[in-house]
């Protein structure tokens, strides 16, 4: 009687402790399929892309930072100067990467304190300087406060101010169905840092 007892309680102990015997390992799923943590948002509208912009600049992941460019793309700083999209790549490369810039800092964190839309999404006027004329492009003025943590140093650059997100859409063929996908056009840099 004391052994089915014994055995009962260890029984209970078993099935009630995180991490239950009967259960897969952390490493493993066993024989279910568990969906991604964070599963890729498909940017069918421009709210999304913005969403995924944010993810993958702070995951520092330059191949989903590439999606959600356009080949197009042109970021136009504060002096209005431009540059294009291997540009960007190319820079973005070495920040998400902690290769040291012209500057000889690297990135070890990036962290995206703020990002809230200042505005609603309006067609892009033919007039704009720099993205009028881009057949369905929209654009729409976000306040940004992003945290750029420089490797083995005390220091932290801080960008604060207004970026202007253009965007632009296209068709695409997902899973034998043709769906509206967005892409970052450009950005206009009206930040203090």
């Amino acid at each position: 009687m004391k052994i089915r007892l014994l055995l009962l309680a260890l029984l209970l102990v078993m099935l009630t402790a995180p991490g239950c015997l009967f259960s897969p390992d952390e490493g493993g799923n066993g024989d279910v399929d568990t969906p991604p943590v964070n599963p890729h948002v498909f940017p069918d509208t421009a709210d999304k892309l913005v969403a995924n912009f944010k993810r993958y600049y702070e995951e520092r992941n330059l191949e989903r930072y590439r999606e959600v460019l356009s080949t197009d793309y042109r970021f136009i700083d504060k002096d209005q100067n431009e540059y294009n999209y291997d540009r960007e790549i190319d820079i973005h490369d070495r920040m998400f990467n902690e290769v040291a810039g012209d500057n000889g800092k690297a990135f070890e964190d990036i962290t995206v304190q703020n990002l809230t839309p200042l505005g609603t999404w309006q067609e892009t006027p033919d007039n704009d300087p720099f993205f009028g004329g881009a057949s369905g492009s929209l654009w729409r003025a976000y306040n940004v406060f992003i945290n750029f943590k420089v490797s083995g140093e005390n220091l932290v650059y801080e960008v604060t101010g207004v970026v202007i997100f253009y965007v632009t859409s296209r068709e695409v063929e997902v899973d034998g169905s043709t769906r509206t996908m967005y892409e970052l056009l450009g950005q206009k840099d009206e930040t203090n840092g």
